[in-house]
Formats: structure tokens, C-alpha cells, sequence
């Protein structure tokens, strides 16, 4: 229920009041009332099955244990790494490479570039965070750029959480770049399961690219291989995409202000895609006068139908011409009304339908299978409790 709608928690009295309306659905009166339900999830949490987070005496949050146990290592390795022992570099010969790289490439950066390149050489962990077109790529080459040249110890690690994001990253800096996945060794076994094959990363400066789509799960492994001696700087954007699966780790550790953040605010990037950047600063200042050309166009359709048929038929011509890899199709609805993701996928694999037609689901989908498991695994759970103690 929590992690199909990308959270890793759930405040317990809209727990209460989901599980009232799912478990009295099927009956013929409200057999299951509140105070039945906070015995069977105080009995949850006596086995182990939940775990409650009490914020204050007026707020407590719900995890399942697998989400709990993944935030509390999260925080407990964060706090690992910045209080771990780094070497220490002198800010004036971070500069004096800073300025020599950017004599060598012919430009001047921002202020607010030059101090995440500092702070990202003379802090144990940073975050980089801005839009497009502020320049993180630029910033990951300054950085590396320096700390070449200012470090006794310089192995580099590059990571993203996919290949598509490490593959670009890799011919954008000129180093080698891998998914979070593959430096982990992390992958399954004929069973199914999961398991690790890399405890620990030995690296003394590890940088992330893509954070917004690295989910809390694979956030918490990763931070849990990294030395304490390591630098880590995140690089991301809080506004794009999250996760598939649950936790916004981006934006969590931005909120929780315990991390330094170097935030990129000057746009730079001038190019046909530069509506696109633009528009993006105006939707998330809240500016609804937006910019159209013929990189951003907007089709108005009387009803849903046609807005369905419309977005269908141009996604399929653009896959015809671009490759499926390289179109997305968006929509605010998982499963409500003709315009959600259940419906666009039923339609277009069947208009496609091409051995890449799974390709097509993870384009598309924002709720995978492996949550609707969850969903039911917990709801029958939950049922099984109260048919023990005579509830159901």
C-alpha cells in the first residue's frame, strides 16, 4: 500500500483509515473498527512484522520492517562517512586548480559553480543539486579535474543508478562510470533472490550522478559499502522524476538538512532544448506562461478519449523514429480513469507489441509488480492477525 505510491512510511491514522475502508469492503457493516485494528498493528509491532517511529507525542509513522531497517541504515552510514577521517586539502591549491582548469577551458564559472567545487574537495559528503542546464556535468569535470591533482590517494568512483545515466556520464567526464547495481555485484540467484557480491567499495572519492532515482533500498547498500574514509558527492535534481520504487532519497536528504548542499541556480546551457529548460524553471517557480515552439508543444482535445488517442499515436510514431528507448510517455494516474498508466500500457503493447514490448512497461509504468506483491502480501497479513484473534 505505502511503497506502491513511492513512500517508505505511512502516518498510522491514515493507515487506519485505509485498512478500515479495504478490510470492511467486502461486509456487510463496519465489523473492523479502529480500536481493533491499533490492537492488531501494536501486535505487528510486538512480532517484528511493522515498526512504529514515534516523531512526537502526536505523530507516528508506520514501516514495514524492510523499509525501516533500509532508513535506519541510510542515516546510520550518512553519519558514518561525514564523521569518518578524509584527507585534508589546503583551499588555496583547490583554487590554484580550479583557476587552471578554468584558464584550460577557456571560460569562467559561476560563483555558485566555484563554491560546489570547493565544497565538494573540502567537505566528506555534498550534495549537487539544480535544474538543467546549470551545469552538474561541468562541475563533476571541475571536481575531478582537482582533485586529481590536490590528492594523494585518487581512486575515483564513478556510479548512476542506470546504464543509460552511467553510460552518459562516462563519455561526458572521460572517466569510467557503472551502474550502483554493478560496482555492488548485486544481482539474484536462480531462486530469485538477492544478494550482494561487493561488501565493501574501495574508493577515496565516489560520486553519484542521477540521485532522484536512486530508491531508499539501494541508497542504503550503497551507503553501507562505502569506507568511512571516502568522499561521496551527490549530484541531482530534485525536480525530475523519482524512483520507481519507494523513497525520494534526493529531496529526503536535502529536507533533513544534515548534508551540505551546493545548490547550481545560473542556466547556462543554450541550445534547441533550451525551451525546455526554461519552461522547466517557470513550472517549478509556478509561472504557468510558459514557452512553445516546436520543441514544446501543447495539444489541447476537447475530452479523454481524444487525449488518449492523441498521446497514443504520437508516442508510436515517435518510437517508430527515435527507438523505444528514447520516448517517454507521462501521465499523473496509476490506475484512475482512461488517461492512467494501466490503460496507456494495455493499449500501446497491443499496438506494438514487439519482442522490446517489456521495454514498453518500464517507459511507461510507475507501479511495478513487484509492489502489487507487496500490496497483497501485507493486506493478507494484516487479515491473518485479525482471523487469528477473532475479528474477521
Amino acid at each position: 500500500m505505502v511503497e506502491a505510491k513511492g513512500s517508505v512510511c505511512i502516518p498510522k491514522p491514515i493507515l487506519i483509515r485505509e485498512l478500515m475502508n479495504l478490510l470492511n469492503k467486502d461486509l456487510k457493516s463496519n465489523v473492523v473498527d479502529e480500536l481493533k485494528i491499533n490492537d492488531v498493528l501494536y501486535d505487528m509491532v510486538q512480532d517484528n512484522d511493522i515498526a512504529f517511529e514515534h516523531i512526537d507525542e502526536n505523530k507516528i509513522l508506520v514501516y514495514d520492517m524492510n523499509s525501516y531497517y533500509a532508513e535506519c541504515s541510510t542515516a546510520m552510514h550518512i553519519r558514518k562517512i561525514k564523521n569518518g577521517t578524509h584527507e585534508m586539502f589546503e583551499t588555496s591549491n583547490v583554487l590554484k586548480y580550479l583557476n587552471e582548469y578554468s584558464s584550460l577551458n577557456s571560460f569562467q564559472l559561476a560563483d555558485c559553480q566555484r563554491n560546489a567545487v570547493i565544497k565538494s574537495l573540502l567537505s566528506p559528503m555534498v550534495i549537487i543539486t539544480g535544474g538543467p542546464g546549470v551545469g552538474k556535468t561541468t562541475i563533476e569535470k571541475a571536481i575531478l579535474y582537482v582533485f586529481e591533482r590536490v590528492a594523494k590517494n585518487r581512486n575515483v568512483l564513478l556510479l548512476a543508478p542506470t546504464g543509460r545515466a552511467a553510460r552518459r556520464m562516462s563519455e561526458q567526464t572521460g572517466y569510467s562510470a557503472q551502474t550502483i547495481h554493478s560496482a555492488l555485484g548485486y544481482s539474484c540467484d536462480d531462486d530469485g533472490e538477492e544478494f550482494m557480491q561487493t561488501s565493501n567499495l574501495e574508493a577515496d572519492l565516489i560520486i553519484i550522478d542521477e540521485v532522484s532515482m536512486m530508491d531508499q533500498f539501494i541508497a542504503a547498500k550503497l551507503l553501507k559499502a562505502i569506507p568511512s574514509n571516502c568522499r561521496v558527492i551527490f549530484v541531482g535534481d530534485p525536480d525530475q522524476l523519482p524512483s520507481v520504487s519507494a523513497g525520494n532519497v534526493l529531496r529526503d536528504m536535502i529536507d533533513s538538512e544534515r548534508i551540505d548542499v551546493a545548490k547550481l541556480d545560473v542556466v547556462f546551457r543554450q541550445s534547441e532544448e533550451s525551451v525546455i529548460v526554461k519552461n522547466s524553471q517557470k513550472i517549478n517557480s509556478g509561472d504557468t506562461h510558459l514557452v512553445y515552439s516546436k520543441k514544446f508543444i501543447h495539444c489541447y482535445r476537447d475530452n479523454n478519449e481524444e487525449i488518449f488517442e492523441k498521446a497514443s499515436n504520437f508516442y508510436v510514431n515517435c518510437v517508430k523514429a527515435y527507438g523505444i528507448d528514447n520516448v517517454v510517455l507521462l501521465t499523473p494516474w496509476r490506475n484512475k480513469g482512461t488517461l492512467c498508466v494501466n490503460e496507456f500500457n494495455k493499449h500501446l503493447h497491443e499496438r506494438l507489441n514487439s519482442k522490446k514490448s517489456d521495454e514498453l512497461t518500464v517507459n511507461i509504468t510507475m507501479l511495478n509488480s513487484e509492489s502489487v506483491i507487496k500490496l497483497c502480501r501485507q493486506k493478507t497479513l494484516i487479515q491473518q492477525k485479525m482471523v487469528i484473534q477473532g475479528i474477521l
